[in-house]
């Protein structure tokens, strides 16, 4: 009797035993699962015969449309296909047992909206290590994907623009070697792209610049200029050609900086015509002796010649007729000497206001013009604005017992609905006497 019982204890304790270690089991399995389920990355595991037989939620959320997906082939459930693909990194891992890695559609109902990083390893039996089945490992790189193709395009159209440009478009990098080389480039100093990829920047300087260069690059390297000091700025020297002449140009650099080094790149202008014409104009004397801008026949002379160009290149221009205020005023009160500089005054805030580029002429006692070519960061009412601050900083400044004013009006010139200089110059007129009217307004107010 002691002895049955003894047995019936034993077994009874047994069977409280396994069932602790299958419920420890199942927790495990459950524990296991809920960690696969927690990792935002797919896992799928298919057999040898590339049946689905085991999925994560990410597989279930990716590919909800073919629900459920375990006993599925994987490439009915994942490309809805009948046959196994030709790029499969899972086909490659069944037949050499070993990882393999691809980038593979994520498809969906209507088609494919995404990209994946497919990692395929295999799957082998824990008694005799043979090969039964693949652990497909799946990272969403859609994003990755959509902001590489982005950036290629972003890239495409710099260098559709850059080819297209009739500037020189030169990059270097820290070392000063040519990395970027545009067909303005080829035009306005001869060399090949081939010939100069990998070549110093300086085999486009005369030699009495080329000190000077190493030192203003070695400077930024070092932090010992800042980039701002160097960007958006530009300047005029002569560059050497490959038949080693020289010319003069016009040079604006921009320094940027990645993780890879620090950059420049250049943008070169052959200002051989324009210094032809300018030497033409004071042999012409076509400039205006008190302020030194051109006078009223070097204005139209430049200005047909920029509507030409604006036609052929189908770019916009914009013109800005500016009247200094209160001429008179100053002339009566304080003497025709103190109106002369006055209008200096007013001739030297322009040059400051606007570019080299621009044309700035005196067509009459107290009326100014300003031309410019229009680019993709020149905003005429921008010019406006910034004319009217540095007008206000003169005033702050200054030691004169009068404010200087002046009043402008804006007028576009659109070269595929072109219009006269003349009716160009009317409207901008309008614009600016409607400017004086309205302060004399406040004034009255």
């Amino acid at each position: 009797m002691r002895k049955r019982k003894s047995n019936k204890s034993e077994n009874s304790s047994r069977h409280t035993s396994l069932i602790k270690a299958k419920n420890k089991l199942t927790e495990r399995k459950y524990f296991f699962r809920d960690v696969i389920d927690s990792i935002q990355d797919g896992i799928s595991i298919l057999d040898k015969d590339l049946n689905i037989i085991f999925v994560n939620s990410a597989m279930k959320k990716w590919y909800y449309h073919k629900l459920p997906l375990v006993g599925l082939k994987c490439y009915d459930a994942y490309h809805g296909r009948t046959q196994p693909c030709e790029i499969c990194p899972s086909l490659r891992t069944l037949k050499t047992s070993r990882q393999d890695f691809d980038i593979v559609p994520l498809s969906g109902p209507e088609g494919t909206k995404g990209w994946l990083h497919l990692f395929s390893f295999p799957l082998l039996d824990s008694k005799d290590g043979n090969l039964i089945g693949v652990i497909e490992y799946v990272r969403d790189i859609s994003n990755l994907k959509r902001t590489e193709e982005a950036l290629r395009d972003s890239e495409e159209r710099f260098r559709s623009l850059a080819q297209t440009a009739i500037d020189a478009i030169v990059t270097t990098d820290n070392d000063g070697s040519i990395m970027f080389w545009n067909k303005g480039a080829e035009i306005i100093f001869g060399y090949k792209r081939d010939e100069v990829l990998g070549k110093p920047l300086t085999i486009l300087m005369p030699e009495r610049y080329r000190n000077l260069h190493q030192e203003t690059m070695e400077s930024i390297f070092s932090s010992a200029i800042s980039a701002d000091s160097v960007n958006g700025k530009s300047f005029e020297l002569d560059g050497l050609r490959q038949d080693g002449r020289e010319l003069p140009i016009e040079v604006s650099v921009a320094v940027w900086q990645t993780k890879k080094g620090i950059f420049y790149t250049t943008i070169i202008r052959d200002i051989t015509k324009r210094k032809l014409m300018e030497d033409q104009l004071r042999s012409l004397s076509l400039v205006d002796e008190l302020t030194g801008l051109y006078n009223r026949r070097g204005f139209f002379t430049l200005a047909q010649q920029q509507l030409k160009m604006a036609d052929r290149l189908h770019r916009g221009l914009f013109l800005i007729f500016a009247d200094l205020d209160g001429l008179k005023n100053i002339n009566d009160n304080f003497g025709h000497q103190e109106g002369s500089s006055a209008l200096v005054d007013a001739s030297n805030i322009l040059k400051e206001t606007f570019r080299e580029s621009d044309i700035i002429a005196r067509i009459g006692g107290d009326e100014f013009v300003i031309m410019a070519i229009e680019t993709a960061d020149t905003d005429p009412d921008v010019f406006g604005m910034r004319l009217q601050e540095d007008i206000k900083s003169f005033n702050a400044t200054s030691n004169r017992v009068y404010q200087l004013s002046i009043s402008t009006g804006i007028a576009s010139y659109d070269p595929y609905f072109p219009c006269s200089l003349e009716d160009l110059l009317e409207k901008a007129d309008a614009q600016m006497y409607e400017q004086k009217r309205i302060k004399k307004l406040r004034l009255k107010s």
